[in-house]
């Protein structure tokens, strides 16, 4: 009886019958590390030496959410530095903050070769521990010293992101990846994607299909900077003649509309407005694409997102 017993236990150990996720215990999280330092007198960072005293910090708090809207917090020490602990396998945009006012959005090197920026960062689901050096500020955001995609390979094929015109490995180069809900988060690591930008009508993206894939400032996105261009890109080359105050759109408070200056830029598929004058403080605009056409006649989709203004 007794050997009947331990061979019945052993029989549900490999089973999964006793413990396991099945048996109600939590999954294994894989946490990723991001260091980085605030400071804006040190200017020899690289390694992160800790020093005594106080520096001159320019932000008290980093934000990190993910696309499904959950956040983690660091507070920098009194050396500037700060370490955050992040779930593996998720896309994370990173705000600085200071005494409660936003100071930048952190923003990453794509891909050394197109110097393509992107304000979301995805950490595979993989331990790391990435040092981002000295974060400086510019005109472009907030950037890292040390760029994580150095040290990343999300497709594990021994490539580094910043060298790996697919990262995922879905046969899209990267900076043709879609975000249809125009979030900052691309499709394929937005884990809350709204169905109402659903850019390829729930099919699979081909190519040559006509689709909006990416905006400046992107859906939602709250404290953006009175003097910032609005810009979206398209998969295919845009007729400027087409960008008119009619056919993109933007409005702000009391249905006011914008005046803009339009361009194309990126090889032709961005169209840029340039308004002529600064936005208004903590304002919501509202972005409407319609009419505008690619060379050759085909029009794009139409769209509508906001932004706030701080």
């Amino acid at each position: 009886m007794k050997t009947f017993l331990i061979f019945f236990i052993l029989l549900l150990s490999s089973c999964g019958g006793l413990g396991g996720t099945e048996a109600g215990n939590p999954p294994t999280v894989t946490v990723a590390s991001l260091t980085g330092t605030v400071s804006s007198t040190d200017n020899s960072v690289s390694a992160l030496v800790f020093s005594s005293g106080s520096s001159n910090c320019f932000a008290d708090l980093i934000i990190a959410t993910d696309s499904e809207g959950n956040q983690s917090t660091a507070t920098p020490n009194s050396s500037c530095i700060f370490t955050l602990d992040l779930t593996a396998g998720k896309a994370f945009q990173i705000a600085l903050y200071e005494d409660d006012e936003f100071v930048s959005y952190l923003k990453f090197l794509k891909n050394r070769e197109t110097q393509g920026l992107s304000q979301s960062l995805f950490l595979p689901n993989q331990e790391l521990s990435i040092n981002l050096g000295r974060i400086s500020l510019s005109e472009l955001g907030a950037r890292p010293e040390l760029e994580p995609g150095d040290l990343i390979d999300a497709d594990d094929d021994g490539l580094f992101d910043l060298d790996d015109d697919d990262d995922n490995d879905d046969g899209t180069n990267d900076d043709e990846e879609l975000d249809c809900d125009l979030d900052g988060f691309e499709d394929d690591y937005d884990l809350s994607f709204d169905d109402e930008f659903d850019c390829d009508d729930g099919e699979e993206f081909q190519p040559g299909d006509v689709v909006i894939f990416h905006a400046e400032p992107r859906q939602g996105e709250q404290f953006v900077d009175v003097d910032a261009e609005i810009s979206f890109r398209a998969s295919c080359e845009i007729d400027e003649s087409t960008l008119t105050s009619s056919k993109f759109r933007v409005r702000g408070p009391g249905d006011v509309a914008v005046a803009c200056d339009y361009s194309t830029q990126s090889g032709g598929d961005e169209a840029v407005c340039e308004p002529s004058s600064e936005l208004a403080s903590d304002a919501t605009y509202r972005v409407t694409v319609e009419g505008v056409a690619c060379e050759g006649g085909a029009l794009l989709p139409v769209v509508t997102w906001q932004f706030t203004t701080e």
